[in-house]
């Protein structure tokens, strides 16, 4: 169509106005995904080592910022059995920690066939490479 045969062109200001609104409708669309991911990435527990003294300030911060702590001492199978494997029944749940490689390890393995990932994994500094942080979170979520 060309001007003045009965179609009136929009101007720059509509068109950029009118490209913005269209623009943001996905981004309204998604916030409800966006809000189950973030939620998806508060960890429902976070497990401790209780074997190992430098857990206790971990546990305490977690403590702290209103996260439930869980300890053991070494074995996952209480952890898992009680609390995870019965959570992530009902839904996807983020869980941290700070424990041995070999417990998240076991965690990982776990996590795998409940659609869950390690995303995080750091050596703890003040542990002499006896224990790592780690959060493992339900995939899509990073």
């Amino acid at each position: 169509m060309f001007p003045g045969k009965g179609v009136r062109m929009a101007t720059r200001r509509q068109f950029l106005a009118h490209g913005a609104a269209v623009a943001a409708v996905p981004l309204v669309a998604s916030l409800p995904a966006i809000a189950a991911a973030a939620a998806s990435r508060t960890p429902f527990a976070v497990l401790v080592d209780s074997r190992y003294p430098e857990t206790a300030a971990f546990a305490a911060e977690a403590r702290f910022q209103g996260l439930a702590v869980r300890s053991m001492a070494g074995d996952i199978t209480r952890f898992w059995a009680d609390e995870l494997e019965p959570r992530w029944r009902r839904g996807p749940a983020a869980v941290s920690g700070l424990t041995t490689p070999d417990a998240l390890h076991g965690l990982e393995l776990l996590a795998a066939g409940n659609r869950a990932r390690v995303i995080r994994r750091e050596a703890y500094p003040d542990a002499k490479g006896q224990l790592v942080s780690w959060t493992i979170a339900p995939i899509g979520v990073a």
